[in-house]
């Protein structure tokens, strides 16, 4: 875990953390139009680079999460040095955008979102072909489609009972289970 937090509450409790003594991490504010399309805006950037510390709990660590937060790139090498598996959510990734490579070539586990791929699945099988183990796509209301090395396709439909009216942020809760 990659955070800007206090006292090392994280190492504490036995997760390996990394800590970033920085005094601002990124802030935006995500924007709903009318027809609930997300426009994005990053006031406060953090810094594009940033050193890191490290903790010695991380060759513990089974996994690597990757957030495309341009300074977590430096976190790419040490994950493959410890041989560590790398999952990354891409977000709203477009299947073009060079910001996101890096990310991409070193995640072995992919999450991202549907919105903006002009033929999401397409662009997962491609992705399996490519040497991903899985990629998982959020498709919104229409649920989500999981894609595996072995070559089995799961989907699930999205919980329709909800009642919230604002799922910002839903992708990230969505990784995170």
């Amino acid at each position: 875990m990659a955070a800007q937090l206090g006292p090392d509450r994280f190492h504490k409790a036995g997760i390996g953390s990394y800590e970033l003594p920085y005094h601002r991490t990124e802030q935006h504010t995500n924007l709903m139009n009318a027809l609930g399309e997300r426009i994005t805006s990053s006031p406060c950037s953090a810094p594009s680079t940033r050193p890191c510390r490290q903790l010695t709990s991380e060759r513990r660590a089974d996994v690597v999460v990757l957030d495309i937060i341009n300074w977590s790139r430096q976190l790419i090498p040490l994950a493959k040095a410890l041989d560590k598996l790398v999952w990354c959510d891409l977000h709203d990734y477009d299947g073009k955008n060079v910001y996101h490579r890096d990310d991409l070539d070193a995640a072995d586990y992919v999450f991202l979102s549907a919105e903006v791929l002009p033929d999401p699945e397409h662009f997962g099988h491609d992705l399996i072909a490519r040497g991903k183990a899985l990629v998982v796509i959020a498709r919104g209301v229409a649920g989500a489609v999981a894609l595996t090395a072995a070559g089995q396709r799961f989907e699930v439909e999205s919980v329709r009972a909800f009642g919230g009216g604002d799922t910002n942020g839903a992708g990230d809760a969505f990784l995170a289970r």
